[in-house]
C-alpha cells in the first residue's frame, strides 16, 4: 500500500503515535471487514490531537432492481433502470452485449436513457460495484421493431 502504518489500535480501539503532526494530515483508518475512513484529527494542544470514528461494516454490493426487457420502434427512446445496495453504496455501470457503455457519452447512473434506439437491438445489463465486490443484474433485451417486423409475445 502507498500508506505508512503509523499505529495499530489496542483491544479497546485506542492508539497513540509519536512524531506525527496529525492535525495537518488526513489519516486513513481501516480494519478488515469494515469501510475505510479518512479523517483529520482534532488538535487538542500543540502536542496532542484526537480522532474519533465509527467504522461501518463493509457490505459487498447486490442488485435490488433489475432492468426489464423492452420493445421499441426506431426513433423512440428507452430507459432501463437498475439499483443496488452495499456499503459503501455501489457505483452502477451499464453494459450492452457485455461491453461497458461509456458513462460520459450517456451520462447514466441507475437509469440508462437512450434517446433513439435505432440499430440498438441486443442485451443490456448493469453491474453494481464497490471496493468489496461486484454483481451483475439479469439481462434485459431490447427489441427494435422494423417497418415490417412482427411482434409475437
Amino acid at each position: 500500500t502507498p500508506y505508512n502504518i503509523l499505529a495499530q489500535t489496542n483491544a479497546s480501539g485506542h492508539f497513540a503515535t509519536l512524531g506525527v503532526c496529525a492535525g495537518e494530515q488526513e489519516l486513513l483508518l481501516q480494519k478488515s471487514g469494515f469501510v475505510p475512513v479518512r479523517e483529520k484529527a482534532n488538535v487538542l494542544t500543540p502536542t496532542m490531537a484526537a480522532i474519533t470514528v465509527k467504522l461501518e461494516f463493509a457490505v459487498p454490493p447486490f442488485v435490488t432492481v433489475h432492468p426489464k426487457s423492452k420493445i421499441r420502434m426506431p426513433g423512440q427512446a428507452v430507459t432501463f433502470c437498475c439499483d443496488g445496495k452495499g456499503n459503501p453504496p455501489p457505483e452502477i455501470e451499464w453494459f450492452k452485449e457485455n461491453n461497458v457503455i461509456d458513462k460520459e457519452l450517456y451520462n447514466y447512473d441507475n437509469a440508462l436513457e437512450i434517446s433513439d434506439v435505432a440499430g440498438l437491438n441486443g442485451s443490456f445489463r448493469c453491474r453494481v460495484v464497490n471496493q468489496f465486490g461486484a454483481e451483475f443484474s439479469k439481462v434485459a433485451e431490447l427489441k427494435v421493431m422494423g417497418k415490417y417486423s412482427s411482434c409475437v409475445t
